[in-house]
């Protein structure tokens, strides 16, 4: 599923990637907490934490980015460096390089401007005569 979810977020398909990490880290979240749990168990729960940090990222949910960050970042802390479990490639340096990603990615989506009340959308009258619009 973390897998599923990577491809939603690269097609820019942020709601379906959205849907498959947030169920998929639900389903692992209690035996990734849980104090006997292995670095193996915490791994996917982690690198799902991160979809879900892009992804509000990338709808300018800077608050949910930063809280998902920081759990991933708390797991992260657990499962240590130079680990590679079910190809996450999960850890500390992961945790950092999507915290840069959070905080500048370029397709983060913009909110748009929106016209104030003094401001027309039409254009004058004389305008649209002259060049036939």
């Amino acid at each position: 599923m973390y897998r599923m979810a990577h491809v939603f977020l690269s097609l820019d398909q942020l709601g379906q990637a959205q849907q498959v990490a947030a169920a998929t880290a639900a389903a692992l979240e209690l035996r990734a907490k849980a104090s006997e749990s292995t670095a193996e168990a915490r791994s996917p729960y982690g690198a799902c934490q991160l979809v879900l940090a892009i992804t509000a990222a990338r709808e300018n949910e800077r608050a949910s980015a930063y809280r998902h960050l920081d759990l991933a970042r708390q797991i992260a802390e657990k499962v240590g460096d130079g680990r590679d479990d079910y190809g996450t490639e999960f850890g500390p340096v992961n945790v950092a390089i999507h915290a840069v990603s959070v905080a500048v990615d370029p397709r983060r989506r913009r909110p748009r401007p929106r016209p104030s009340p003094e401001t027309s959308t039409t254009r004058p009258c004389h305008m649209s005569a002259r060049h036939g619009t």
